[in-house]
């Protein structure tokens, strides 16, 4: 090699180095602009673009044309308010979603915007930016929410909207005492009195399909479902002592799995169901109000439910934990920073748009609105009765995951419950012992 081929190579290794110099120290410097400042200006006269995920069809109360007219309305209400502002969505369905979010998350190419449907409001936690930054989360929202989208390090990544919890669906008439539950909740010993104390067929039905009952029950000692390792994590101390009362309250049969709990419920001859989901109290009131017009003949269906939502019974009425999946909006930076002025707007934006999301997903459903500023207008369009509120609140603020918060944990989450299932039918269908579950349990499956 001569030496005018030798320092042509010399110079372009150090021509490579020094672009590769400044790249680097480029994503440092970019890196460190990210203050996420809440004093930031918004400047406008400059074009500002914010792109929005959610999943369509995220329940059974919302179609998607719905879905379309309501980002249609925040979106042009949004941008009268900020004519530089360009806002686009896109509805995906939930496979479809899941895949280009984990996609995204490799290439940290997320959309500026993401709504968790899922529970999992930490979906790539490298680009998801601190809220506490913009807002006050001390100041009026419910504390479970906030601590269900607040990473270990106390940051709170996510913007909790509304919230679902888990509750027993209940016969009032069989209830009393219903007020004092639904704000003090009540402990084992309170809701065994109370069982004992109805002379229905069987007092309380279980369904425990993919776990929820019992993961409703795990929340109080603090279980959820999988470790980080994939692992079954329902195993310990918490889960043996809940279930020893539980397989007690099953020996004196007043608890109970059947075939037929919804018909025995609606034919009142069960007063509880556990493990079920809030839908099943909306339909018992949408099936009184056909039964007051006369809408419904067959035989043995011309009984009104007085239908309310309580708590789940706590071991220690003094740490009650709920579970419970919080609905939020997750705001991102990408590889490409856009400044602090943009991630304030997009702050902005989903706070404008909270609002527009708790009246369109709460007025039909059981969700109860995080903000609790908004509970008077919400209390007055929601379908849930005063019992009913009182309980949905209750659960809320002491509301825990009942599922891992990991959004990478989903699919093998799902694969640990299917693999317990069987455990849960035998001991719930069949009868089988407590020390088979147990055991079942201790293995993961």
């Amino acid at each position: 090699m001569g030496k005018k081929t030798v320092w042509a190579v010399t110079g372009l290794i150090s021509v490579l180095f020094f672009l590769g110099l400044i790249k680097f120290t480029g994503i440092l410097d970019s890196s460190q602009s990210r203050n996420h400042d809440p004093d930031v200006k918004i400047d406008l006269t400059k074009q500002y673009k914010i792109k929005v995920w959610e999943i369509s069809n995220p329940n059974m109360y919302i179609d998607k044309d719905e879905q379309h007219k309501f980002w249609s309305k925040v979106i042009s209400d949004f941008e009268k308010e900020y004519e530089n502002v360009k806002i686009t969505y896109t509805l995906m369905e939930e496979s479809t979603f899941n895949r280009r979010v984990e996609k995204a998350a490799k290439q940290n190419k997320m959309a500026d915007v993401v709504i968790d449907w899922n529970g999992t409001p930490f979906l790539d936690k490298e680009s998801q930016f601190p809220l506490e930054n913009y807002i006050d989360f001390n100041e009026s929202f419910l504390t479970g929410a906030v601590d269900y989208v607040k990473s270990h390090d106390g940051s709170v990544l996510a913007y909790p909207i509304i919230a679902k919890g888990e509750y027993l669906v209940v016969n009032n008439n069989y209830i009393g005492e219903e007020e004092e539950i639904s704000k003090g909740g009540w402990d084992f010993q309170k809701f065994e009195e109370t069982l004992k104390g109805i002379s229905s067929e069987k007092q309380m039905h279980v369904m425990d399909y993919q776990g929820f009952f019992t993961s409703s029950m795990l929340t109080q000692a603090n279980i959820t479902a999988v470790e980080a390792d994939g692992k079954l994590n329902w195993y310990d101390q918490g889960f043996i002592k809940i279930y020893q009362d539980i397989d007690k309250w099953r020996e004196k049969g007043i608890v109970a799995y059947s075939d037929n709990w919804l018909k025995n419920f609606w034919h009142d001859k069960v007063a509880i169901l556990g493990g079920v989901d809030s839908w099943v109290y909306l339909k018992t009131l949408e099936r009184n109000k056909k039964l007051s017009n006369n809408e419904i003949k067959s035989p043995g269906s011309n009984h009104k439910i007085d239908c309310i939502l309580l708590p789940y019974p706590q071991i220690d009425l003094a740490k009650p934990r709920y579970g419970m999946e919080v609905v939020s909006a997750i705001p991102f930076v990408d590889s490409d920073y856009k400044g602090d002025d943009h991630s304030k707007l997009v702050v902005e934006f989903i706070q404008f748009m909270s609002g527009y999301f708790v009246d369109f997903y709460t007025t039909n459903s059981c969700y109860v609105p995080v903000d609790t500023r908004m509970h008077g207008h919400w209390k007055e369009v929601s379908p849930l009765d005063k019992i009913s509120i009182h309980s949905a609140i209750k659960t809320i603020e002491y509301g825990m995951p009942i599922r891992s918060r990991f959004f990478k944990d989903l699919e093998e989450e799902s694969k640990v419950i299917e693999s317990i299932q069987p455990l849960l039918d035998e001991y719930w269908k069949e009868g089988s012992s407590i020390e088979k579950l147990i055991e079942g349990i201790q293995k993961g499956g």
